[in-house]
């Protein structure tokens, strides 16, 4: 029964990729949501849920291990791990997104529930 569904998935999987190409999302859709393990002060790190922890505490937003912080990557590839990231409390009608690290993560999904059904690469994006 799912097989039958090919052609409609792959309709709606390039539809969904060329939302993300025109830019024809809301920034909503497209948060990142990461439980932390520690506070801000104790990431010695710049993953991106370590800076997004950095910039709620700048924002008086102080959180802790196990709670979340939401945030969308708007340049993954930023030297400044600040520029990487904006959490949600930060974000404006102008921000931008990475592009390019949102269709990556489209085609992890589909490969992640599709190509055990359909065969691996069967929708590649």
């Amino acid at each position: 029964a799912v097989r039958a569904m090919e052609p409609e998935l792959r309709v709606l999987i390039q539809e969904a990729d060329q939302r993300l190409v025109e830019r024809q999302v809301e920034l909503q859709d497209l948060l990142l949501k990461r439980k932390l393990s520690r506070t801000a002060e104790e990431y010695k790190s710049n993953a991106m849920s370590a800076t997004a922890a950095r910039q709620s505490a700048r924002i008086g937003k102080n959180l802790i291990g196990g709670q979340d912080v939401h945030f969308i990557v708007v340049d993954q590839k930023a030297g400044n791990p600040d520029e990487r990231v904006k959490i949600v409390e930060l974000l404006r009608q102008e921000t931008d997104f990475d592009v390019e690290f949102y269709r990556e993560q489209l085609r992890r999904a589909v490969s992640t529930l599709l190509d055990p059904i359909f065969g691996k690469g069967r929708f590649g994006v």
